[in-house]
């Protein structure tokens, strides 16, 4: 390194990195516009990579064989109809009255069980007494 002519003065900011900040962060490589700029081509840059990448990795399905097969059956299945028409597999849209009917039948299962454990009481306390 030479000394100039302005003397030791200059070597001392040449040899000091907070001479290089000051230089850097004065410069207009900072400013608000150039850093948006910057961010938003990293951002366009990472998509382009994204895109070529999702291109070129194969889609796989995330079942395995033997689910898609069941799943393939099951469809063929759902799809097929009678003679006239009718799909062999109904399923109701609506679920509401067919689980009411079957809460009116489980309540009454349940009464008739009551009633018939009552019963039994009854009888085992009479050949108690007996």
């Amino acid at each position: 390194m030479t000394i100039s002519s302005h003397g030791e003065g200059s070597l001392v900011h040449a040899l000091d990195p907070s001479f290089y900040l000051g230089v850097i962060m004065d410069s207009e490589i900072f400013s608000v516009p150039v850093l948006a700029a910057v961010v938003a081509i990293v951002l366009v840059l990472g998509k382009v990579i994204e895109v070529l990448i999702l291109k070129a990795v194969p889609q796989k399905s995330v079942l395995m064989d033997d689910e898609r097969d069941w799943i393939k059956h099951t469809n063929e299945i759902m799809s097929k109809c009678d003679t006239d028409g009718t799909p062999l597999v109904y399923v109701p849209r609506s679920w509401a009255e067919i689980q009411k009917d079957m809460q009116h039948v489980m309540i009454k299962i349940v009464n008739d069980q009551r009633r018939i454990a009552d019963i039994l009481d009854r009888i085992e306390k009479k050949l108690e007494s007996e």
